[in-house]
Parts: structure tokens; C-alpha cells; sequence
């Protein structure tokens, strides 16, 4: 079995979504290799090419990103932007056992690249950790959002995904706000309509046992 066919057969297991990757015309992402030996990737944009992982030592840089994180208790990172999943292992290794991690990626090439270049088997294992590499951004975050409702959200973008893909980026966190706002707002209109409720139903049972024995309720 071959390492693409490895990735998606795992992807599968977990129930995500298979990528329907368009056909690459003019291929624009290339794959690298690091000084310390591990695959980089390295894109083409305006003429000049930038890395989207160290040039020296990519796992070093993820971990020292993941360093930064903070996670609280019972609660939900979603993180926009993959390449070659190094930061993903890196969040992962410091999640605690009631978080839970969404990395998405935005870009077809990017993804494809991934699942052919490293191997995420193993991490897709762990039922903490999921990729997001298809469908609609906002759609999926609402699926994410109303799935971990009794969690804390927090969002984070890769520094270099700001720059390659500001507007789409900025669109990330914009959707994270409002999908967070609409299911806040969703959420607290339950609750207060449960609390009416409540109200509601307690103002009347004296009248209840009054009127009925309590053993025929």
C-alpha cells in the first residue's frame, strides 16, 4: 500500500472526509528537504519562493509554535493551516486528554502534498485530533462548533498562512466569530427559554398536587 493510499484509508477510519483533489495545471508547491533530513515545503507566490516549513529543522519550529498554545480545560483548538502536519503532531503532543484539536487546510495542493509526502496514520489514531481538508470552511466550523458545544473554542492561524493566504486567513477567523457568536447566541436563547420553562412548570405544581395525587402523575 502505498503512503497516499495508507493517509486516506486512515482518514476513512475516522470517518473524515475524503479530498476530491482538482487536477494541478501548473504546480506552484514543491517539496524540499530540510537540513536536519525532513521534508519542507516550499511555494512559489509572486514570483519568489517561501517556505511554509523551517529550511533547518521543521519539527523544531512546530514545537516551539505548539509551545505557545494554551489550552484550558474541556475546550476546543481549531487550527488553520497543516502543510506537512508538523505542527499538527506538535499540538497534539501537548493536548490534554479533554481537548480537542481541528487542523484545517485551505489549499487542494498543500493537502494532497501532505497525505503523499508524511505519513499521519498514526496521529489520525488518536480520537483528539482531526483534519479538516474538504468542504465549505464555515459550514464545517458549525459542524464543529455544535458537535463540541459544551466546550470552549479557540482559534489559531500558522504565521506563515497569514502571509500566503491573508484573505483567506482573515475569512478563517471571521467565520470562527460569527459561527461561535450565532451558536452562543443559539445556546443562551435555550437556556433561558428552558429556565422560563422551568419557572413556568414549578409557578403551577401546587396547583398540580392540589388537583391531582402526586401518584397518578
Amino acid at each position: 500500500m502505498s503512503l497516499y493510499a495508507k493517509n486516506l484509508e486512515a482518514l476513512k477510519k475516522r470517518g473524515m472526509l475524503i479530498p476530491n483533489f482538482p487536477e494541478i495545471y501548473e504546480k506552484r508547491i514543491f517539496t524540499d528537504t530540510a537540513k536536519n533530513g525532513m521534508p519542507t515545503l516550499r511555494i512559489r507566490t509572486g514570483g519568489r519562493d517561501k517556505y511554509i516549513h523551517s529550511k533547518f529543522d521543521p519539527k523544531s519550529e512546530a514545537e516551539k509554535w505548539a509551545g505557545s498554545l494554551e489550552f484550558k480545560e474541556d475546550s476546543v483548538i481549531i487550527i488553520f493551516g497543516c502543510g506537512l502536519a508538523y505542527h499538527a503532531r506538535a499540538a497534539l503532543n501537548i493536548l490534554g486528554s479533554d481537548n480537542q484539536a481541528f487542523i484545517i487546510e485551505p489549499d487542494a495542493e498543500i493537502a494532497q502534498l501532505m497525505l503523499k509526502t508524511v505519513d499521519i496514520s498514526d496521529i489520525l489514531e488518536d480520537e483528539r485530533l482531526s483534519f479538516v481538508l474538504s468542504g465549505d470552511i464555515q459550514a464545517r466550523l458549525f459542524e464543529i462548533i455544535k458537535k463540541e458545544d459544551k466546550k470552549r473554542v479557540a482559534t489559531a492561524v500558522l504565521p506563515i498562512y497569514n502571509e500566503l493566504f491573508t484573505d483567506k486567513a482573515s475569512l478563517f477567523l471571521k467565520a470562527a466569530r460569527d459561527v461561535i457568536q450565532f451558536h452562543e447566541i443559539n445556546k443562551n436563547t435555550a437556556i433561558l427559554r428552558a429556565a422560563i420553562w422551568h419557572r413556568a412548570f414549578f409557578s403551577i405544581v401546587p396547583c398540580i398536587g392540589g388537583s391531582v395525587g402526586w401518584s397518578v402523575l
